[in-house]
């Protein structure tokens, strides 16, 4: 029997549908995606706050502390033992100045590799006591005298509506992001929410972002979720 060829047209049409096929799916797995990357980004903010955890229960129940990064304690110094010495879990997938700014923190071996970290912390980076996340602010040296200049677990009323750690962001005139500690602003003119969005990056995955509260728990919010929050409630970010 002769072999019947496609015709052109035959060819043409089943072109077509694989065209429409591909238009349909290709959304779809885009979408699967980018879930999976919130999804990936919440769970390693959950692991950091497991870490916060276990931090406060074997030193006085101190928040993680915010010591420079050539110094011991600093952010990532302070829970990378509880973290299994993984740098993964301070990063997210999404994070877009991953290859702009790497952090070199000193870790417990005493060398100083780089280190995307991909969060923002509630503290500031100076000797100003805002936040949750203290460092000393004396010339001490030692961790027994260290340990009294750090927050206390206590001086959180409400846990689990005060967050931890937001999504790291560059602000324009600044290139702090993605170091040990993003910095606290204050409320401006313009409200406690236009303050919050200098240092946190609250549409990295679509029209949101993940949340870790001092409690350990992580939330997923949009960006009218988390402007409602912090306006409404200017002790989320632990203003004062």
């Amino acid at each position: 029997m002769k072999k019947q060829n496609f015709t052109l047209i035959e060819l043409l049409t089943v072109i077509a549908i694989i065209a429409i096929l591909s238009g349909l799916l290709l959304p779809a797995v885009g979408r699967a995606r980018a879930t999976a990357q919130k999804s990936a980004c919440a769970s390693n903010m959950g692991e950091l706050g497991k870490a916060e955890i276990m931090f406060s229960n074997e030193n006085k129940n101190k928040t993680v502390p915010t010591e420079p990064s050539d110094k011991k304690y600093n952010f990532i110094y302070s829970l990378w033992e509880y973290v299994g010495e993984n740098d993964k879990v301070f990063h997210c997938g999404l994070d877009p100045y991953e290859d702009n700014d790497s952090f070199k923190p000193l870790l417990a071996d005493g060398t100083n590799p780089s280190i995307r970290f991909s969060y923002t912390v509630n503290g500031m980076d100076d000797n100003t006591k805002k936040g949750v996340h203290w460092r000393n602010t004396t010339s001490a040296t030692k961790y027994t005298d260290l340990v009294k200049s750090w927050k206390s677990i206590s001086a959180i009323k409400n846990p689990s509506g005060t967050i931890s750690l937001a999504e790291g962001c560059i602000p324009a005139n600044d290139t702090s992001a993605g170091k040990i500690y993003g910095g606290l602003e204050y409320a401006s003119s313009a409200g406690y929410y236009n303050a919050f969005k200098n240092v946190a990056e609250v549409t990295r995955h679509g029209n949101a972002a993940n949340y870790l509260y001092m409690d350990g728990h992580v939330e997923t919010l949009k960006e009218e979720e988390i402007e409602e929050q912090v306006d409404t409630n200017p002790s989320a970010w632990a203003i004062d």
